[in-house]
């Protein structure tokens, strides 16, 4: 066979089965044949795990050299049956029918799994479309969680606190880790009780899946997260499902029973994403404990999750000292080296950024991320409505009200929450709503506020009295009034739109800590970085 074209999933699977029935016929075949099977079983394996990360270069090879193995024992004269042997190789396609995506390509939407029957069996003919629920087999250790471990209970216990009672079943979790649990937590998909950074963290895997491939964002199911028992098979020791940091994940109708050396196609496509946000697949377990439709907070991760509720990420959170600076080219943006080790990883997507039109004064820089992120670089003028003082001591523009309420009806007040202001009907376009949160990097200074003001028209770049006072630069005098100017260039605000949530914005207090907690996940999670005082704080 050429490596001209990569097979489906089916066809791989296909051929893996016929050959695993002549290593295990009676009687069996030569030594030499014995082993050219087994190898070509493996490089087939492999490619399974290649297509699943998208190599399909490396898939092809895969293919094609398990293909030659194959080809090589007809050629021999060694074969114990050269018509099965010929079948294998046909099973996996004829390249001049173009059974597969061509090499180094994606496949097309419509050979992705995108529904219709759900299918348990462990492998699909090749004349089966595939589906996400069919049953393949599961890579190589070498190919899956890489840099990533189990986490070990002593560890968790450390971490966490005893969840509870040690039990056959789910049970009454009573940890001190409960005041860290979110309940009905939406990650997407469904709803979820679990950790608070993990589910967090579901969150945002989810929301690259969508990103990527709606039919298996779609799909998938959940069969449960927090349960306080003992792991299946050794009763003598707490399961991480104890403490909310381990989801189990199946297509279709059936799970992939414990112990069997298979997953659903569906969750193979799904490993590489929770490996990517520091989550072990369970299909690394050895044994009988290897489990597919497992997905746990790897032992790294554990580890790096801070010790207070929510999740401050702070063991993540400091810029590295050779963090490089901006990139040239990137139209009007500018970044001093403090602003830069902050935005971080952020700064190689701003150059990759959609440049919108200029059409604000004092606006150097603006554009959409690849994630729907918008990012402006500004001058930061000063807006004090909502303030109860302002009447008398705001802005000259001062207004009572703000775009956004609390709960009871109530304004946000601009010299206690730090909030920007986006121009009229404009942010729509974007997905921005009122309550949405943003980050806002100055020099060495990094701020996390909301959305809760829209301004005129032709004007970008406003932030509340705490907004300017987080960022360095008070504007409020000793004798309670304002100083009425606003802050030089250089403000670079990132804003998340679809952050906004409802149950944050009952009062003040609600809003604060959203806005604080919330904003250091968007933004440490976009690629950037906590400034270093703040891991001391």
């Amino acid at each position: 066979m050429s490596n001209g074209a990569v097979p489906t999933f089916a066809q791989i699977a296909d051929a893996m089965d016929k050959i695993k029935q002549q290593l295990d016929a009676n009687p069996p075949p030569a030594a030499a044949e014995k082993q050219a099977l087994s190898d070509a079983y493996q490089k087939l394996l492999d490619a399974l795990s290649d297509i699943a990360l998208d190599d399909y270069a490396t898939a092809a090879d895969s293919v094609g050299n398990a293909a030659q193995q194959l080809q090589d024992i007809i050629d021999s004269g060694t074969a114990s049956d050269s018509d099965i042997i010929g079948q294998i190789i046909g099973s996996l396609g004829n390249p001049r029918q173009a059974a597969g995506p061509a090499l180094g390509q994606k496949p097309p939407a419509a050979n992705l799994p995108a529904g219709g029957a759900a299918s348990d069996s462990t492998t699909a003919g090749s004349d089966v479309a595939p589906t996400l629920s069919d049953r393949v087999p599961i890579p190589p250790q070498s190919k899956m969680n890489v840099g990533l471990s189990s986490c070990t209970e002593s560890t968790m216990l450390n971490k966490f606190g005893t969840p509870g009672n040690l039990t056959s079943d789910c049970s009454t979790p009573t940890g001190q880790f409960l005041e860290r649990v979110r309940r009905s937590f939406d990650v997407g998909p469904f709803k979820v009780t679990g950790l608070d950074y993990a589910v967090e963290s579901l969150l945002q895997v989810f929301s690259d899946v969508r990103k990527d491939n709606q039919a298996l964002y779609d799909q998938v199911k959940n069969e449960g997260m927090l349960c306080v028992r003992a792991r299946r098979g050794n009763p003598g020791h707490f399961s991480n499902h104890s403490w909310g940091t381990a989801i189990d994940i199946y297509f279709g109708t059936e799970v992939v029973p414990m112990g069997t050396r298979l997953a659903h196609r569906g969750n193979l496509l799904l490993a590489p994403y929770f490996n990517q946000h520091g989550w072990y697949w369970g299909a690394g377990f050895s044994g009988d404990s290897v489990d597919s439709m497992h997905f746990e907070l790897a032992e790294e991760t554990i580890n790096k999750i801070a010790d207070q509720v929510m999740f401050d990420a702070q063991a993540l959170s400091v810029a590295p000292a050779n963090t490089p600076a901006a990139p040239l080219g990137l139209a009007g943006f500018q970044s001093d080296p403090a602003s830069t080790q902050l935005l971080g990883d952020i700064v190689p997507l701003i150059a990759k950024a959609k440049t919108l039109n200029q059409k604000f004064a004092n606006v150097t820089f603006a554009g959409i991320l690849v994630g729907g992120e918008l990012v402006y670089q500004s001058e930061l003028q000063l807006d004090t409505d909502g303030w109860p003082d302002g009447k008398t001591q705001g802005d000259s523009t001062w207004q009572p009200d703000t775009t956004l309420q609390y709960s009871d009806g109530t304004y946000v007040n601009a010299n206690r929450v730090p909030y920007f202001v986006l121009p009229q009907t404009w942010y729509s376009q974007f997905g921005i709503k009122t309550g949405d949160l943003g980050a806002v990097v100055f020099k060495d200074k990094l701020a996390f506020a909301v959305f809760a003001d829209v301004g005129p028209k032709a004007k970008l770049g406003e932030g509340s009295l705490e907004l300017l006072r987080e960022l360095g630069e008070e504007r409020l005098r000793p004798n309670g009034r304002v100083i009425n100017s606003g802050m030089g260039g250089g403000v670079t605000t990132v804003v998340f739109p679809g952050s906004k949530a409802d149950a944050a914005y009952r009062d003040e207090a609600s809003l604060l800590n959203y806005i604080e907690n919330r904003g250091q996940i968007l933004f440490l999670q976009l690629g950037g970085y906590l400034p270093a005082e703040l891991k001391t704080a």
